[in-house]
């Protein structure tokens, strides 16, 4: 749980060109995955800020990223980059339905901060916000969960036309945090189509 107190921004700006089959962070950027539009910004100077996650395992940096996926979600993107050969339609469908006919659960203990709970006391001071007037303490949840999401963006995409995680904003210094703990199979599926949906989307709770 050993995290960096202050948020540091890049210095260098990076232009970005879709060429991807979902195109998450070009839908999130600019709407479209339209390689055109993205090569327009680029020229113009346009620059947006965006938050970064970087991914670490006992303590050692292992990759930067926007979004990871654990569970049905990972085991569904490892399935889909191991068949590369297939379209891109036909790779995302063969890894859904495989990962479905071998969905189990995960056993694990997730810790988090809530949204505003800064661990710098002197940045909870200056904002002097309800929603930072947490005290900054981890919260720990643990069970078995079928997929875990982060999401430092919506990650709109074909599947999901107003992204995994609508409500997350590009540069605001958090994430989200998607659990979906056990359920029957038919259950789960509900839950993936909901994001097929440009409505309802928001938490739902499995009798």
């Amino acid at each position: 749980m050993d995290c960096i107190p202050t948020l540091v921004g890049a210095e260098l700006p990076l232009g970005f060109i879709p060429a991807g089959s979902t195109n998450a962070l070009a839908h999130s950027l600019f709407g479209t995955p339209h390689v055109v539009t993205a090569t327009m910004h680029i020229i113009l100077g346009h620059i947006r800020s965006v938050d970064v996650c970087t991914f670490s395992s006992a303590g050692k940096l292992l990759c930067f990223g926007f979004s990871a996926m654990f569970g049905f979600g990972g085991r569904t993107l490892a399935l889909a980059e191991k068949y590369r050969w297939m379209s891109p339609s036909q790779r995302r469908d063969f890894a859904i339905i495989k990962a479905l006919a071998k969905l189990k659960p995960e056993d694990c203990k997730i810790s988090f901060l809530l949204a505003g709970c800064s661990q710098n006391k002197q940045e909870r001071k200056s904002q002097r916000s309800a929603e930072s007037d947490c005290g900054g303490h981890w919260q720990t949840i643990q069970g078995q969960f079928l997929n875990i999401s982060i999401m430092a963006m919506p990650c709109p995409c074909s599947m999901a036309p107003r992204g995994f995680t609508p409500d997350t904003r590009l540069h605001n210094g958090s994430m989200a945090l998607r659990v979906v703990r056990n359920t029957t199979r038919s259950e789960f599926v509900k839950h993936l189509k909901r994001h097929s949906s440009v409505k309802n989307q928001g938490l739902y709770r499995y009798n």
